[in-house]
């Protein structure tokens, strides 16, 4: 894995006619860890995959390994979704203006017409699992299973990111910090599910 990596990343560095200072400045990955990649040294978090895939315009299947006679200039298996800074209750999302961002996902996670958004974490509720600033991909669904964060809107509120657990007749939102007290609802209208976390990107 480590040597199939570093040797896709330098075919795209050089399809791209890109430098690694290129892609850590694009990704905000230290230019000593794009070194030691391309050594085979180490091979990256999937996060970090995908922001040097992003950089690159190639699939970050490919980078992994994955269809190893296909020609990476013609890769266009990734699918663009906005990142929200915030994401009011009963407001559609094509009219949300406040779009930060954009990121790319895996068009086979698109399959039975799955939606997915993106959103900057903010403050510290969910640290460690969770920092400031982080970006998480959400798949849309009004459902989810106990014991998932999600993005929930609370009583019409913006959405915030929480684990969802359900008990008899309640629904209790609960932080992973534990500075921060879980709290149970009753009334069925007053959380709604806005989409359950599919993967967290972080920018180091």
């Amino acid at each position: 894995m480590r040597d199939t990596f570093a040797n896709r990343f330098k075919q795209a560095l050089e399809m791209r006619d890109k430098k690694p200072a290129d892609v850590a400045k694009e990704t905000g990955i230290a230019r000593s860890s794009l070194s030691e990649y391309l050594k085979s040294e180490y091979v990256p978090k999937q996060d970090k995959i995908f922001l040097i895939a992003k950089s690159l315009g190639v699939d970050p299947g490919w980078l992994m390994g994955a269809d190893t006679e296909m020609n990476p200039s013609i890769v266009t298996a990734a699918h663009r979704i906005n990142v929200y800074g915030s994401v009011p209750a009963g407001v559609p999302l094509e009219a949300i203006q406040d779009i930060t961002d954009w990121e790319e996902v895996p068009v086979e996670w698109l399959k039975g017409e799955k939606q997915y958004i993106a959103l900057k974490v903010k403050g510290d509720s969910m640290y460690p699992k969770y920092l400031e600033g982080d970006t998480v991909i959400v798949l849309l669904s009004p459902t989810c299973e106990n014991g998932q964060d999600c993005a929930v809107y609370i009583n019409g509120y913006d959405a915030t990111l929480k684990t969802v657990y359900f008990n008899e007749n309640t629904i209790e939102l609960r932080p992973i910090n534990p500075n921060y007290p879980p709290v149970t609802y009753k009334h069925p209208g007053e959380v709604k599910i806005l989409g359950t976390v599919k993967e967290i990107r972080r920018k180091i």
